[in-house]
């Protein structure tokens, strides 16, 4: 081996070793000497195929960490678009709870406001009853002046 292809072996020049080696087998067979060009051929043959393995390869990973990197780059879009979809699942939670805890007040205000209502509208209708059973003893002014009242007592319930 001459001192130019142990300082190529010595860099890890492989390209340029392969091209030296074709290129002293093609030299040696033009000047006849072809266990030399043989040898040449075989060393350029090897490492050509080195080069070319080791080509394949860095082309194999960088095939698989743009694979790795674009499935990366999926899954973090999928859980952005889940956080998106989550949150506002969340705000349509809060504004349902909201919903129900006014409609609670709602009720429970329509509730306290129907009570005194009811507690009248039920005593206007026991009183006409009883007026109406007492009828027959009672002054007939007196009679309608209750009745009178009680009229106005349901029409006011009313509105």
């Amino acid at each position: 081996m001459t001192e130019a292809q142990q300082i190529l072996v010595g860099t890890g020049a492989k390209p340029l070793q392969f091209q030296v080696e074709e290129a002293l087998a093609r030299v040696y067979e033009v000047e006849g000497d072809f266990e030399g060009a043989l040898a040449h051929f075989r060393r350029f043959h090897a490492l050509k195929e080195e080069v070319y393995n080791e080509q394949s390869s860095t082309r194999m990973k960088n095939l698989q960490i743009q694979m790795a990197t674009d499935g990366a780059e999926r899954e973090a879009e999928i859980h952005r678009l889940r956080y998106i979809e989550l949150s506002q699942a969340q705000a349509q939670l809060v504004q349902t709870e909201r919903m129900a805890v006014v409609e609670k007040m709602v009720a429970g205000l329509a509730h306290e406001a129907n009570t005194p209502l009811g507690v009248i509208g039920s005593n206007a209708n026991v009183t006409h009853r009883a007026l109406d059973r007492l009828e027959v003893g009672y002054d007939k002014r007196a009679l309608e002046f209750l009745r009178q009242a009680q009229r106005g007592t349901a029409e006011r319930l009313k509105k």
